[in-house]
């Protein structure tokens, strides 16, 4: 069984592997919309942006910090 730590490591690789994705997709979305004016780059942007929201108020990934938050002293051994 993997330790308390292995799988708050894990979990949180993914989680940042995610948000850093979406994050620059986002930023060139915006740069793109900035630069041309396009409706196409304003759907993109919107949906990219919608996909941030989604991920940052999913109550599973919620869960995860708070039991993160929980068990602390663990992961500072």
């Amino acid at each position: 069984m993997k330790s308390y730590k292995e799988r708050f490591n894990k979990t949180l690789k993914t989680f940042i592997d995610v948000v850093e994705e979406l994050s620059y997709k986002t930023a060139l979305a915006s740069w793109e919309l900035e630069t041309t004016g396009k409706k196409e780059s304003a759907n993109k942007l919107a949906k990219l942006s919608a996909e941030l929201t989604i991920l940052f108020s999913n109550k599973k990934t919620y869960k995860i910090f708070l039991e993160i938050e929980k068990h602390k002293k663990e992961l500072d051994e």
